[in-house]
Parts: structure tokens; C-alpha cells; sequence
């Protein structure tokens, strides 16, 4: 009669294998975490500006998008979030009585955003008022993925080769 198992010889060699796979794999999935996360935030930028400037177009006004702190303030460093509005006094702030139309969820704390621009106001055309404006996301130690609104009014997604640091 035949036993059917394992012997602990051969159980004891099946976990080493294990434990060896899972050290050789463990480091490359924390970099596939920091690269998805750069990705992640970046289209979720893309998608709140596209919503800005359709929305612009659709309703023929004027619509802000800018990354804001916790005071709903529009900054270049160190936002919590991207906040899309009707800036009826043009003071580059959410104040009470204007409309909110969309803003993000917090930022992943791992993500480092800053942007060339304060703000970047969408006309009723779809182009932005102004220059270039460029939102950086950074991950440590991963390639900086750009966020380019053009004049035309257009976003994209540019990955770099700087590192962050």
C-alpha cells in the first residue's frame, strides 16, 4: 500500500523555494505599487480637466482648475487636492456662493504634485487662458510622470526620466 504526503524533507524544501521566490519578488512589487500610483494620480488629473474644460465648453463660461490646500486655496506646492469651480471674483479660491462643479479625492500621501501654474482657467472655447501650465507627479525614487495642459485647452500624460528624488 502506498502512502500518499509529503515527507517533512520534501515539505521543508518546498518552503525554502518559497521564501527564496517571494525575497526575489517582494522588491519589484513595491516598485509596480510606486509606478502604478504615479499613473493612478495622474489620470485621475487628466480626467478632472477634461471634465473642466467639457464643462467650459458646454455651459460657455469660464471654469478654474487648480490644485488647492486645505483652506480650498489654489497652490503650486503641496496640494490635497484638484478642485474645479466657478471663480466668479477671479481670486483663485473657493469662496462661499460660488459653484463647486468636482474635485479629486485626497492625493495618495506617497504622491509629491506641484505645478508650473496656480491655476488654469478653461474659456467657453476650451482653451486655456494663459501659458503652459505643467502638473508634476512625483513617486520616490520612480521616473516623474508630467501632466501638460497646452493653450489649446488639451491635457496629456508625459513620462520622464527624471527620477524623484
Amino acid at each position: 500500500m502506498k502512502n500518499a504526503g509529503f515527507t517533512l524533507m520534501e515539505l521543508m524544501i518546498a518552503i525554502a523555494l518559497g521564501v527564496i521566490l517571494l525575497g526575489i519578488g517582494i522588491p519589484s512589487l513595491g516598485s509596480l505599487l510606486k509606478d502604478s500610483t504615479a499613473n493612478y494620480e495622474s489620470e485621475r488629473l487628466i480626467k478632472l480637466l477634461r471634465f473642466a474644460r467639457t464643462h467650459a465648453i458646454s455651459d460657455q463660461q469660464t471654469v478654474t482648475a487648480c490644485l488647492i490646500n486645505n483652506n480650498n486655496e489654489c497652490v503650486e506646492q503641496d496640494p490635497v487636492q484638484l478642485l474645479v469651480f466657478i471663480d466668479d471674483d477671479g481670486n483663485a479660491e473657493l469662496d462661499e456662493g460660488e459653484v463647486e462643479l468636482a474635485r479629486t479625492p485626497a492625493f495618495t500621501p506617497d504622491a509629491t504634485i506641484s505645478s508650473t501654474r496656480p491655476r488654469v482657467l478653461f474659456a467657453a472655447d476650451g482653451t486655456s487662458l494663459g501659458t503652459n501650465m505643467t502638473v508634476r507627479v512625483c513617486i520616490s525614487e520612480e521616473p516623474r510622470v508630467d501632466v501638460v495642459i497646452a493653450a489649446s485647452g488639451r491635457s496629456s500624460k508625459s513620462e520622464t526620466t527624471s527620477i524623484c528624488p
